[in-house]
């Protein structure tokens, strides 16, 4: 059986931003084998549920854009770290991370996606700004973010 799907559809989807990469090729991107569990803290074969949703920024919406890597890189993942590491309230604008000013830095002016060590390499070298100060999705996808 053949799978027919109109293009029509394709247009109306959200966007599909995840560039494959084989991290192993990528010299700098080390490999997590084991992540230590906290004292006192159950080993985590025996953990049957984690729910970090308290934890984590309100959901968000990438819209049409392919900037799926930017929302999960700088908005979830680096707001949740500051979270640990420094108590920041996650539902505060102030200390969302913009995933447009990730994506509109390494897209090249076009929404065709990036992979992650992009978007993870620019956020270590350069960081990222809030929500509040640079947006979660822009138009035009070109412009420029560094100045921010």
């Amino acid at each position: 059986m053949m799978l027919t799907i109109p293009i029509a559809l394709f247009t109306a989807l959200p966007g599909l931003g995840l560039v494959p990469e084989d991290l192993d090729t990528i010299p700098w991107v080390k490999r997590v084998e084991q992540i230590p569990v906290a004292p006192g803290a159950l080993p985590a074969a025996d953990l049957v549920r984690v729910d970090h949703s308290p934890n984590m920024p309100p959901i968000g919406n990438q819209g049409a854009q392919g900037s799926c890597v930017a929302w999960a890189h700088g908005y979830y993942h680096m707001t949740h770290n500051e979270f640990v590491e420094r108590g920041w309230n996650v539902r505060d604008p102030h200390n969302q991370f913009s995933p447009a000013f990730l994506y509109n830095q390494v897209n090249g002016g076009r929404d065709w996606g990036t992979n992650g060590s992009v978007v993870m390499r620019l956020a270590v070298e350069q960081g990222c700004a809030s929500i509040v100060d640079h947006g979660a999705v822009e138009e035009p996808l070109h412009r420029d973010s560094s100045g921010c």
